[in-house]
């Protein structure tokens, strides 16, 4: 096997002998590639007859999903707090299989701590509150610019540990889907694991076949390789838990019902607006686990376990007929209150959310039919001016430059409207402003506090970006900033779910800090950060003067900006926050120090290929899986008995260092 082929396997892209494709199916006749009909972005889409409008909040949606599983022998287990105890390891919860990991592997004696009834669970369900910040696999600089990403979510979750296998975990899905809810079966997509050489993996043609007896035409089914369709478990949070999975994806544009529709099968796992993926299923058959020559190995789990979870915001959107997650009973009852506020705390007359976007466009065609969904009523204009605007005026925000954003502008052609950044850049602060507040509610409520590192330096790039977005907006104060501090205040303190059982990692019953201690936390970091903020800015518009290319930063630059080559210093977080913000592309990675030239005697970093179990080189190519981002932390002390109202110390977690 040669590099090229090497590569070709790690990036998880299939021959395509190792698909077995079906020949039979469904015909076309039920809305597959018969009708060339391109369908523009629309913020609102018509839904079929067929879908049960009696389900459609998202209370509604996660009470029914709850009640589906329990209904099949399936216990209601307690969503876990999002930063567990130590013994589990100081993680971010970004999905709920977290708390069950000593459930996956039967071997594996429990600490004690396990109840015995969550110890002999054999089929379980619960709605987990997640956060997704940081990892591999780091979506913050997607969250408010495109659809459907965002920092915390909540995930409806099902689990089987050996009580069933493929067929039941797919019809249940299935069932719940077009049953109970009644999507009409022409507007789901299916992926399947291809199989893999290079992981030594057949691909997974008895999950295909079942997925056709279902009723799933061949049109609709896809085979996918390692990348988008094998799922792995980091070692420390998830014990190298990894195997095939299964997902369904949804067409927004056929959520209608309507059979005359185009075939959508090139846009699956596209990145696109139209088709996202609305529920993955992950068939646990393996572990990776390390050997004493350091080399890892597949070994087979004498348990065979299913781990599901599909966002409920997604789902919500789904139900509500919105291609946008903020267009649901989630977001939009925050957003209106972020602009009664802000018009409150400024004075100005400040428009309210809109819903505007840029997205990438999925074909030529539709190029010029991007952007607003719908024709919305004229904006009325700040009586203000805009801090942006005469910054706008003079970079055009990078967008023209840059190739990818070439790529998503939607306002390509003679007759199409220009963009209206001030608009865009408006709506994006509403969308940071509304995500970042349900994330650091959470946290906040689970006992987590800003910091210097870890965990709470995350918590702090947070916070950092929203009052950001917010000033340079005018949807808050320049000079003494509160709308962070009342959105959360507005914030819930946990979704209305009674469990059946607890587990030992369960979030508290009450929060760990009261409403008025967490305005105290917000309101100290705001003041820490607002003094920086004209020099920050200042710091990056200088840069962008200092262009080497258009349309991204080179690493001089970044490395200008940390180091305060332009002026003030930026943090890594904050430069890709701006870069961002200015239309440019997000920095991959901070720049890395040169290293010598190697000796030619010197051995090669490249992994043999003639070895035979090179399987950790192999999964470390592969992209972790966006479910879960996690990173370690140390431990975090933090006092903040001066603060008005705070009375006590909160101490958290620590991760084994050997101290």
């Amino acid at each position: 096997m040669d590099l090229i082929e090497l590569t070709t396997g790690l990036l998880g892209i299939i021959p395509m002998k190792h698909a077995t494709f079906p020949n039979y199916g469904r015909p076309a006749a039920y809305g597959e590639c018969a009708v060339d009909h391109k369908v523009p972005f629309s913020r609102r889409v018509p839904l079929a007859s067929s879908m049960n409008l009696s389900v459609t909040t998202s209370n509604d949606i996660r009470a029914e999903f709850l009640s589906f599983f329990r209904d099949r022998g399936h216990t209601l287990v307690a969503p876990s707090a999002v930063y567990p105890r130590h013994q589990e390891g100081a993680y971010f919860v970004n999905a709920g299989m977290s708390q069950f990991k000593p459930l996956f592997i039967r071997n594996r004696k429990s600490d004690g701590s396990y109840t015995s009834e969550f110890s002999r669970l054999s089929k379980a369900a619960n709605s987990q509150p997640c956060i997704r910040i940081g990892g591999r696999h780091d979506d913050l600089n997607d969250v408010g610019y495109d659809t459907s990403h965002h920092t915390m979510f909540e995930m409806l979750g099902s689990w089987s540990f050996g009580a069933y296998g493929k067929e039941v975990a797919c019809r249940q899905m299935w069932q719940f889907l077009t049953g109970v809810l009644g999507l009409p079966p022409s507007c789901l997509y299916v992926t399947y694991f291809g199989g893999s050489d290079v992981l030594g993996l057949p691909p997974d043609d008895e999950s295909r076949d079942i997925w056709l007896s279902l009723g799933v035409s061949d049109q609709k089914l896809l085979a996918f390789g390692a990348e988008w369709n094998f799922w792995r478990a980091d070692q420390a949070s998830g014990g190298g838990l990894c195997g095939p999975s299964t997902e369904i994806h949804v067409d927004f544009a056929a959520l209608s019902g309507r059979r005359n529709l185009n075939c959508a099968r090139c846009m699956v796992n596209s990145g696109g607006a139209r088709i996202v993926e609305l529920w993955n299923c992950v068939f646990i058959t393996h572990r990776m686990v390390e050997e004493t020559d350091s080399r890892s190995a597949l070994l087979p789990l004498s348990c065979f376990s299913v781990d599901t979870g599909m966002g409920l915001e997604r789902l919500t959107s789904v139900m509500q007929g919105t291609m946008t997650t903020y267009d649901t009973d989630l977001f939009m009852p925050l957003l209106d209150f972020i602009h009664s506020e802000a018009l409150r705390i400024t004075g100005y007359t400040v428009p309210s959310y809109s819903s505007y976007y840029i997205l990438p466009a999925e074909s030529e065609e539709e190029l010029s039919n991007q952007g607003k969904a719908e024709p919305d009523p004229p904006i009325p204009r700040q009586t203000k001016p805009s801090k942006l605007s005469n910054l706008l005026r003079t970079f055009h925000l990078g967008y023209k430059e840059s190739d990818k954003q070439a790529e998503m502008n939607h306002s390509t052609g003679p007759s199409a409207t220009p963009i209206d950044y001030e608009t865009l850049h408006r709506d994006v602060a509403y969308r940071l402003v509304a995500d970042h507040s349900r994330a650091l509610s959470l946290a906040l409520q689970d006992g987590l506090l800003p910091g210097r590192q870890g965990v709470g330096l995350k918590l702090r790039h947070l916070i950092c970006r929203t009052v950001r977005a917010a000033v340079l907006t005018d949807l808050d104060s320049a000079t003494k900033p509160s709308l962070l501090q009342r959105v959360i205040a507005q914030i819930p303190p946990a979704a209305p779910f009674s469990p059946d059982i607890e587990g030992p990692l369960a979030r508290p019953s009450a929060p760990a800090l009261s409403t008025e201690q967490i305005s105290d936390v917000i309101e100290k970091e705001v003041n820490r950060f607002i003094p920086q903020l004209s020099k920050l800015e200042d710091a990056f518009n200088t840069c962008l003067r200092d262009a080497d290319e258009l349309g991204s930063l080179s690493d001089r630059q970044v490395a200008g900006l940390q180091t305060g080559h332009y002026g003030e210093p930026v943090s890594w977080d904050m430069i890709c926050a701006q870069a961002r913000w200015y239309g440019l592309k997000t920095p991959s990675g901070p720049p890395q120090p040169k290293v010598g030239r190697r000796s030619s005697a010197s051995p090669s970093s490249s992994p043999s290929l003639d070895t035979p179990n090179c399987l950790r080189s192999i999964l470390e190519g592969l992209p972790a899986t966006q479910d879960h981002s996690k990173y370690q932390i140390e431990r975090v002390l933090r006092d903040i008995s001066s603060s008005p109202g705070c009375g006590s110390s909160y101490i958290y977690g620590k991760s084994n260092s050997g101290n």
